[in-house]
């Protein structure tokens, strides 16, 4: 019965921390969320982080934009820092 209940303890919180896992172990210069705008006209979109739980926005060219503007559902996005600034690079579906 000790064992049942340890097994039930750690599943519990594997599952509460499997989001906060997501963008470290996507690997590096990667974030994980769900696109939460995208701003054709200034060139960038947001996400909301899975890792920090917060917005993340990133400048892209049209062709991100254009993905991320039909993403449903979690999306990775690899980015380059520029300067003060993150330049999404790929956006994954």
């Amino acid at each position: 019965m000790k064992r049942l209940f340890n097994v039930i303890c750690v599943s519990s919180l594997l599952l509460v921390a499997g989001g906060a896992w997501a963008c470290t172990g996507a690997g590096h210069n990667k974030h994980v969320g769900d696109v939460t705008m995208v701003d054709k006209l200034a060139g960038t979109f947001t996400i909301h982080d899975m890792e920090s739980d917060g917005p993340i926005t990133f400048t892209a060219d049209q062709a991100v934009l254009q993905n991320a503007s039909q993403a449903k559902g979690q999306v990775t996005v690899s980015f380059e820092k520029k300067g003060d600034k993150l330049k999404a690079i790929d956006l994954h579906l």
